[in-house]
């Protein structure tokens, strides 16, 4: 995993490249939002997403421009991502070995790095002096932590196996729900400018079966949507 003294290293260069090289082709900024995160899960026989959980997305970016209207866009952010999974929804199967069989609710709270690059286009509006863009790229993701926790449904169910962080399981508790630590997302974005301020919503799709050892014909896929504040800097 990325340790936070290279977090805060890429950071630091991100944002130290404009200043450095004072171009009035780059466009530093930086970025505060509220993500909405699920997983999708199929297995044989079922597919379909778990219950979404709410989060926070927070970062720098960078633009350069390629001409009046294109730009290439990358940034370095962190982001919450996860999911519920009510196990009492009908056609419902646990992530985890230890929740066969009960009815309560799991969930997965990730803590991700992530590295977006994307190609842009932004028109002006007229009149007011605003702009609005779109943005169509991949965004590389690295997880930093997480959190694999059980709910019970009642205080006479037995209660599953106990909470565990999926990317540093030990030997003891294996099998159960692993997770890779490498992910690669469809990132797509739309952003409303006024002045230095924006408002970006936008969404990626994991394209990375992020199950380790997921079983026969089974895959967990990320699904993240935002809406965040922005600041560009000059």
């Amino acid at each position: 995993m990325i340790s936070l003294r290279t977090l805060l290293a890429l950071g630091v260069l991100l944002l130290s490249l404009p200043l450095g090289a004072q171009n009035p082709f780059l466009r530093p900024s930086l970025e505060l939002g509220m993500s909405s995160a699920n997983l999708r899960m199929s297995q044989a026989g079922s597919s379909g997403p778990l219950g979404g959980i709410q989060g926070l997305r927070a970062g720098a970016g960078l633009e350069l421009s390629l001409g009046p209207l294109t730009y290439i866009s990358a940034g370095l952010y962190y982001q919450q991502l996860g999911a519920n999974n009510e196990l009492s929804r009908r056609g419902s199967r646990p992530l985890e070995l230890g929740a066969q069989g009960l009815t309560g609710t799991e969930q997965l709270r990730l803590q991700y790095l992530s590295i977006p690059v994307a190609v842009g286009m932004r028109l002006a509006v007229p009149f007011i002096g605003a702009g609005v863009s779109g943005e169509l790229g991949l965004s590389y993701n690295s997880a930093l932590g997480g959190s694999y926790s059980y709910r019970a449904a009642s205080h006479s169910e037995r209660s599953a196996t106990a909470d565990y962080d999926p990317y540093r399981l030990p030997e003891e508790q294996r099998p159960s729900l692993g997770l890779k630590e490498r992910d690669l997302a469809l990132h797509l974005a739309a952003k409303l400018e006024l002045g230095s301020f924006f408002l970006r919503l936008g969404i990626e799709q994991g394209l990375t079966n992020i199950w380790q050892d997921a079983p026969r014909r089974s895959s967990l896929r990320t699904t993240t949507s935002w809406l965040s504040l922005g600041y560009t800097l000059f």
